[in-house]
């Protein structure tokens, strides 16, 4: 398990995203965070939620944003991160492989790359 740093308007989001979860009966380890949804306020925490593809839609264009993926944002994020911290320190919260050092890959398990 890796830590994620939260600053601490994101550390009031998770803490109000498992309040809900929990009220949705989601009070094991292996129950899903946005369970889903059966009825009106009937949930079943042993299968996830659908996808949050509609609401994040509908926001961006109620905000007039054209072709916004989250993906954008977790890009966007990376790149703050890496422009004030060491790249081993976003080497570590990137989970997905990265190239470096004439193609061997690095990842938070394989770190550190001599060139780094």
């Amino acid at each position: 398990m890796r830590e994620v740093p939260l600053n601490p308007d994101a550390l009031v989001a998770a803490k109000a995203l498992l309040d809900m979860a929990r009220s949705r009966g989601a009070t094991q380890p292996d129950h899903f965070m946005v369970p889903f949804r059966i009825g009106k306020s009937t949930y079943d925490p042993t299968r996830h939620g659908l996808g949050p593809k509609t609401a994040w839609t509908e926001m961006c264009t109620a905000a007039g944003i054209k072709q916004l993926r989250p993906y954008d944002l977790r890009h966007h994020g990376l790149t703050k991160l890496a422009e004030k911290n060491p790249e081993q320190v976003v080497l570590k919260l990137a989970t997905y492989p990265l190239r470096c050092c004439g193609g061997s890959t690095v990842t938070s398990a394989s770190m550190p790359c001599e060139m780094l």
